[in-house]
């Protein structure tokens, strides 16, 4: 970007090459200009172009002026935001020092710090997390600490560019560009398409309809629980057929993927939970008749699903479920399962309405949801709550917990 050569439309400066940069954002739609003076010099500014002597700059002073000008407004963004530098196997002396100062300014909530690259042939990303390491873009890595992500970049071919970007974008430019709840190389291994959110593993899941959905929430985690059941025997829709032993459903090799979020996009709660493959087993004999996954372990959130022929029921609770149920209103909340990569099943659930005149104050309220007992499938799967703005330019942010 800097150092470039001269952009169509702007008198020619001819820049030469002006060393390392930290600087990550250019001017233009596409960041292709790399100063306000710069940009100044687009023929539109010009006094001798559209609108003759009396419009535009007559010399690069009143440029200057102007450009300072610009810089005085304030965006609610740190100095920071918008650094950028690369690592790679030859400039770790000079580099270091300025990661770090990324890593500090992340720290104080001035910025989100990512990092991009190519290892082992993949194109990866990672999001720092606040914690002490890495996010990486596949949801069953490892979290990766800031020593061993600087040493994948010791490899030839390897280099990693780190980035301040605007607070609160960290998760869209880093690990899930289309925020949909799936990370990006997940999606690039299912060959779905991680810039578009209605492309995602899973996307053409069986839609059942919701017989019982109830979540609690309090003060403590002995508070919390989750109750769903589907049934399907009487539906004239999708049945749930538990997928065969073997298959790319099984669970016993694949795991299993619950999500559970706000279906009409009035908060933005997402928790999804990996069900690992050693919890799960068959159901019947010698005939298959479902798959049941049993955990005592409360971290994890969920201790049972059952999965048979028209039936799927899923019960958890206490320290591992997070869904908080802190606002005012749910209104609506869905619920997708998936065994192993395949595409699974997805349900949601209206808040139940009661008493006369008929209400949901009673049903949807802090620290309860319970869903309308027997709501049908719904139409469409409904996407995953976004995250925020597109550009993440004006936000206002919470300190992370």
């Amino acid at each position: 970007m800097f150092g470039m050569l001269d952009v169509a439309g702007t008198t020619p400066l001819n820049l030469p090459f002006q060393g390392p940069q930290v600087r990550g954002f250019g001017y233009l739609h596409d960041g292709s200009v790399d100063t306000l003076f710069r940009f100044f010099n687009a023929n539109v500014f010009r006094n001798d172009s559209v609108g003759g002597p009396n419009v535009g700059f007559q010399n690069n002073q009143q440029r200057r002026d102007v450009e300072q000008f610009m810089l005085a407004f304030d965006s609610n963004l740190a100095p920071v935001v918008g650094q950028q530098i690369t690592l790679d196997a030859s400039n770790a002396g000079v580099v270091g020092p300025r990661i770090d100062l990324l890593r500090a300014r992340d720290a104080v909530n001035e910025c989100d710090l990512i990092v991009k690259g190519t290892v082992n042939g993949e194109a990866r990303g990672w999001m720092w997390s606040g914690s002490g390491a890495f996010l990486p873009d596949r949801l069953d890595e490892p979290v990766v600490s800031d020593a061993a992500l600087r040493a994948l970049a010791t490899v030839p071919g390897q280099a990693l560019t780190y980035t301040c970007m605007p607070p609160g974008s960290g998760v869209r430019t880093g690990i899930d560009r289309d925020e949909d709840g799936f990370l990006d190389r997940d999606e690039l291994d299912a060959g779905t398409d991680p810039a578009d959110p209605a492309s995602f593993p899973g996307a053409a899941a069986s839609l059942v309809p919701t017989r019982v959905l109830k979540l609690r929430d309090g003060a403590t985690a002995s508070k919390r629980a989750i109750t769903f059941r589907s049934n399907t025997k009487q539906s004239t829709g999708s049945h749930i057929v538990p997928p065969a032993e073997g298959s790319a459903g099984d669970p016993t090799v694949g795991g299993a993927t619950l999500t559970v979020y706000n279906a009409t996009g009035v908060t933005a709660d997402v928790v999804q939970i990996d069900l690992p493959a050693a919890g799960w087993s068959p159901v019947g004999g010698k005939t298959l008749k479902g798959w049941r996954f049993k955990s005592t372990d409360h971290a994890l959130g969920i201790r049972r699903v059952v999965v048979k022929g028209d039936q799927i029921l899923v019960r958890g609770g206490k320290d591992g479920w997070t869904y908080s149920l802190d606002e005012p209103e749910q209104e609506s909340i869905a619920v997708r399962l998936r065994l192993g990569t395949s595409d699974g099943w997805c349900a949601a659930a209206p808040a139940q309405m009661k008493g006369n005149p008929p209400s949901t104050a009673k049903s949807d309220r802090p620290g309860l949801f319970a869903g309308q007992p027997k709501s049908p499938a719904p139409a469409v799967c409904p996407p995953l709550p976004g995250g925020g703005s597109p550009s993440g330019a004006f936000v206002e942010t919470a300190p992370r917990s």
